[in-house]
């Protein structure tokens, strides 16, 4: 029986990772989970030092800030250990943001880092070429193990120390001929003496072309004497190297390699060889390239993105504040692009953006950026602003370039652009507050008419922080009854007598008073919170209607305005909410009408047919409100269950001083009534509007001429004024 060994099992490789949250190790060991390794985890770097007492690590990837100790610390302390020594460490953090940091750590003793927030192809594409490493070099100390124990029993048994050496040697060369890494060895004088396949199919080289030549033929050149002047020192202190280097292939060609170097001691001590192990890892960094490219850059337009714009703004900020110079921050909004991307569709959509991006290119200075946030808004930094007339001239540049009409794909498209801007130090000093009063002043420039530009100022803040302070407080003002319904009346345009009101929702507003819709219904929406005051709404105006009926009155109808938003928070639930209403109430359900936009239905979604041949099936009316100011048409409109449309009051407001929408509100009324449809003038104001509207055969009349929204106790008594006998 033979009394060799059994040869060192073959074991899984161990990973360590340290973090101190306990929430950042659970995702890093569920990324690392598609790797074949042992995975231990340790919350403080004293865990992490315990844990290498006990286990053979093949990698560790270390958090840098961490209470007890941090990062730097724990690397300092495994490289003074023998047995940590040559342990690969990477820092996982989002420390790393200039060459200083990366420097502290690679002096720390990182041979690597991943920045946060973490990728998994990046991740995984590191690890994986340690753990293969790890393998290789468990593979050559298992086939030198074989080498020693054959010469420890060279002196007692010579018959078995020669069969030993033979598998030795064939295990040896089994490893060397197979391993997918290029393997070179050197002598002591550093002259190559052994390649294996995978070398020369990396490099190029044959072995008889390297054969007893110095391995500085591979110097790419893109080191410098530094450099390789620290890989020796390490090598000559600890017998061990590694890390990434460029090197240079038989035909020239530059690429990167994972590089691993130990020396092999002779008993004496001195020098025997050099084993380096290396792989080629081109593909690893043209994927993190490609990884990088789509984490930053806007993928339509190739602009940088919002995380790549702020790190450029923090930049920026960095080198103003050094250089003493300002910066203005534009937010630029595309007008009417809404109405590209409904009426030409998405794609001529995608097209105008992509051309967008390039005339904003076009307008500013190499050093400066242009961003595309999302959707239709973009930002600008300018830096060395040193007055704000230096961005004026940035921000007209860019209003008549975008100003110019889009050629796409042989159809013309126009919009406009909305621009806010902020400068530093005048505004503000950080990046969150500079973008934060772009935005701002942009809706400013909106409200002013769209197609300009407005700088940030004062009021706009304090209008902004009424409005964070109104959305605080509207989550309680429907549970503490703070909510009031006016009614505005409608009239019949022949007879002047009521048909029916308007339900206009006001709040009274405990320190401000009674606030105006236009303040709250928007914040309402997009807090979610549109729904149970659509609810209350609807519920308290039916039961006043009901009040309004009396035998010998005409039948005095209710409308009652829908959001967008509610349709979003489900249709179903709200015509159960309405039935549920008018079973309560009384209220017949032609006396109720739902005015909802042209946008509520320009989807034309099956669901949203169905809902509106629900609402008519139950006998409600649907009216168009605020019609002519969206993108459909009445022979759009045919389409669906509608009975009575709208005109906008900003048609009304000129039609005896503007002949286009004079004609546009009696084209409005002739077609509306060709499609047996009622027609509504909003905004009436004067007797002049009155006159024309009857001249035109309008049905019916709303606005201040008659009566401003009131309560419903003011609106009843309109009505019984109504009722008195004139004489």
């Amino acid at each position: 029986m033979s009394n060799v060994p059994p040869p060192v099992p073959m074991v899984r490789p161990k990973i360590l990772l340290v973090d101190d949250l306990p929430a950042n190790l659970v995702a890093l060991k569920r990324l690392l989970s598609k790797v074949d390794a042992e995975i231990f985890t340790a919350g403080s770097g004293n865990d992490a030092l315990v844990l290498t007492l006990d286990h053979d690590f093949a990698v560790a990837l270390l958090d840098v800030h961490m209470p007890d100790m941090d990062g730097y610390e724990v690397a300092q302390l495994l490289r003074s250990e023998d047995r940590t020594r040559d342990m690969p460490i990477i820092f996982v953090t989002a420390a790393f943001k200039d060459e200083i940091h990366r420097l502290k750590g690679y002096d720390a003793g990182a041979v690597d880092y991943i920045e946060k927030p973490l990728s998994e192809a990046v991740l995984l594409s590191k690890v994986r070429v340690f753990l293969d490493l790890h393998r290789n070099r468990a593979d050559l100390q298992r086939f030198l193990h074989l080498l020693e124990d054959a010469n420890r029993r060279l002196s007692a048994e010579i018959e078995e120390r020669r069969r030993s050496e033979e598998d030795s040697h064939q295990l040896a060369g089994t490893v060397f001929a197979t391993s997918a890494e290029g393997i070179m060895i050197c002598d002591a004088d550093n002259l190559v003496i052994a390649v294996n396949p995978a070398f020369s199919r990396i490099t190029g080289y044959q072995p008889t072309d390297v054969l007893g030549r110095d391995p500085r033929l591979l110097k790419s050149g893109q080191h410098d004497s530094a450099f390789y002047a620290g890989m020796w020192g390490q090598l000559r202190n600890t017998g061990h190297w590694q890390g990434e280097i460029w090197n240079k292939r038989k035909n020239d060609e530059i690429y990167p390699e994972w590089l691993s170097i130990s020396v092999i001691n002779n008993p004496d001590g001195s020098i025997n060889k050099y084993v380096a192990i290396f792989s080629d890892i081109t593909k690893r960094k043209e994927d993190e390239q490609q990884i990088w490219r789509q984490a930053n850059y806007d993928g339509l337009t190739g602009l940088p993105n919002r995380a790549l714009f702020l790190d450029r703004l923090s930049q920026a900020l960095a080198d103003a504040k050094r250089e003493r110079h300002g910066i203005a921050l534009m937010f630029v909004d595309l007008d009417h692009f809404k109405q590209v991307n409904d009426t030409l569709g998405h794609s001529i959509g995608d097209m105008l953006l992509q051309e967008a991006a390039e005339r904003l290119g076009a307008c500013i200075r190499e050093n400066d950026t242009v961003s595309r946030l999302g959707g239709d808004e973009f930002t600008i930094i300018v830096k060395g602003v040193d007055a704000a007339s230096d961005a004026v001239t940035v921000a007209e540049k860019v209003i008549t370039s975008l100003s110019r009409p889009f050629s796409l794909e042989g159809r013309q498209a126009s919009v406009g652009a909305s621009i806010g801007i902020t400068l530093f130090p005048d505004d503000a000093s950080d990046e969150g507050s500079l973008l934060r009063n772009a935005d701002m002043a942009m809706y400013r420039a909106k409200e002013n008419g769209r197609n300009t530009f407005a700088f940030f100022t004062r009021d706009i803040d304090d209008k902004m922080q009424r409005l964070v302070t109104l959305g605080a407080e509207l989550r309680h003002a429907i549970e503490n009854d703070e909510f009031v319904v006016y009614y505005q009346p409608i009239m019949d345009a022949r007879t002047l007598r009521v048909e029916g009101a308007e339900a206009l929702v006001r709040w009274r507003n405990p320190r401000l008073g009674l606030v105006q819709p236009g303040e709250f219904i928007a914040l309402a929406e997009e807090t979610g919170l549109i729904g149970p005051l659509g609810d209350w709404v609807l519920r308290t105006a039916c039961h006043e209607a009901v009040q309004w009926q009396r035998p010998g009155r005409p039948p005095v109808s209710l409308a009652v305005n829908l959001s967008n938003r509610q349709s979003r928070q489900g249709l179903g639930r709200f015509i159960e909410q309405a039935t549920e209403v008018l079973g309560e109430c009384g209220l017949a359900p032609d006396l109720l009408k739902f005015e909802i936009t042209e946008s509520f239905i320009i989807e034309e979604s099956q669901e949203m047919h169905g809902w509106l041949r629900r609402i008519r099936d139950m006998g409600i009316h649907l009216s168009i409100d605020d019609f002519g100011t969206g993108y459909s048409s009445l022979s759009y409109l045919r389409r669906f269950p509608v009975d009575i449309v709208k005109v906008d009051r900003s048609f009304v407001a000129e039609i005896h001083a503007n002949a286009d929408d004079a004609a546009l509100v009696k084209a409005i009324i002739s077609m509306a009534h060709g499609l047996r449809m009622k027609v509504v003038a909003e905004g009436v104001e004067d007797r002049q509007q009155l006159a024309f509207l009857q001249s035109a055969d309008c049905d019916l009349v709303q606005g201040y001429y008659f009566r401003k929204p009131v309560p419903a106790e003011e609106f009843r008594k309109f009505l019984d004024g109504q009722d008195q006998p004139k004489g």
